[in-house]
């Protein structure tokens, strides 16, 4: 009797032992397959390699999971030189580098990686800054769209393992940035905004004590570039108004003299080309002074032309009465005295004429 009982506890032990391999086996095969869905065959071939030492039947599913490894590495690098023909190289690097990182075993993945790391180093050597810009653009807008999912997602983990390559890159984008920042800032006539962008660009990339620093460095220097720009402009308008002043000055003292000239033309041409409009006050005096120096000087020629008249010096008071026409064109009693004194000049040059003949 004891030994069927012992002989039955050593099928239930056996029996038990086959169950937990099986559901060992299942819960593995279950494992990669989740693996092979993330196309994380990095980490499906290790776990696969290690059964391998114990279990060498492992080795066909090894190899079905290297070939659907083998066409994801083609995929990826065919993805990658479509995006190099369109001059998208920061698109093409972020599919070689997250292949890279899904599938590490993959040496043209590294080859093709290597190439595009290349033409980046390149780029930023050549120092074209549109292109070089526009790459650390991209970078940003990919770092910002990461912080913006990163606390939503299920799976934080393997989104920072996918945005790994993001940050690497960045952080070495961002040292570029601050070396041609302050090589721009070294430039004769630099734009501020220009180099601003570069310094604004490599801190949103990277926050590294040294590049913060730097920017920090650009913030200080360009606020007392500014400060002594606004203070040559304010001595350049200072200048400027003392310019007009001494201008107006010579203007006024130019004026003057027309008026005591009695060159009322010249004067009256400065008045209307608005030579004096800049100081309102001083226009208004001048104005005044034309006016009352014109009417003085029409009163006193037109007063000249009538005791002429009277003393019958004909003559002598059509030009006194002509001197006011000019001053006043539309002076009345000059016009009729003007009519009136031209007739009795051409009697009396009528009579003198017949007193000659005779």
């Amino acid at each position: 009797m004891k030994k069927l009982i012992s002989f039955c506890m050593v099928l239930l032990l056996l029996s038990m032992s086959g169950c937990s391999l099986l559901a060992s086996k299942e819960n593995f095969s279950s494992e990669i397959n989740d693996l092979r869905v993330q196309q994380n065959y990095g980490d499906a071939l290790s776990k696969i390699k290690r059964k391998m030492l114990f279990d060498q039947k492992y080795t066909l599913l090894y190899e079905q999971v290297m070939l659907e490894a083998k066409r994801y590495e083609k995929t990826n690098i065919d993805k990658s030189r479509s995006e190099l023909k369109r001059n998208e190289l920061y698109p093409a690097f972020k599919i070689l580098d997250s292949a890279s990182g899904n599938f590490p075993q993959g040496e043209l993945l590294k080859g093709e990686l290597a190439l595009v790391l290349k033409q980046r180093d390149a780029l930023l050597q050549a120092k074209k800054d549109e292109q070089m810009l526009s790459y650390a653009q991209y970078l940003k807008d990919s770092l910002d769209g990461y912080k913006q999912i990163a606390p939503w997602s299920d799976s934080s983990k393997d989104l920072s393992r996918y945005y790994s390559h993001i940050h690497r890159e960045a952080k070495k984008v961002a040292l570029s940035l601050v070396d041609r920042g302050k090589e721009k800032e070294k430039e004769a006539g630099f734009q501020h905004q220009e180099v601003s962008t570069y310094f604004k660009l490599a801190v949103a990339l990277s926050d590294a004590e040294p590049i913060k620093k730097a920017q920090q460095a650009f913030v200080v220097k360009d606020g007392l570039i500014k400060a002594r720009l606004a203070n040559n402009r304010e001595k350049a308008k200072q200048l400027q108004m003392q310019q007009k002043a001494r201008q107006l000055d010579e203007n006024t003292i130019i004026f003057r003299q027309y008026i005591k000239e009695h060159n009322f033309i010249e004067a009256k041409k400065m008045l209307d080309q608005h030579v004096f409009s800049t100081n309102a006050p001083l226009n208004e005096e001048l104005k005044t002074l034309y006016g009352s120096t014109l009417d003085s000087e029409v009163q006193k020629s037109y007063r000249m032309g009538t005791q002429h008249y009277s003393s019958e010096r004909y003559q002598l008071a059509l030009d006194a009465w002509m001197v006011t026409l000019e001053l006043d064109p539309t002076h009345e009693l000059a016009l009729k005295n003007v009519s009136r004194v031209k007739q009795i000049l051409n009697r009396l040059e009528n009579l003198r004429d017949k007193a000659d003949g005779l």
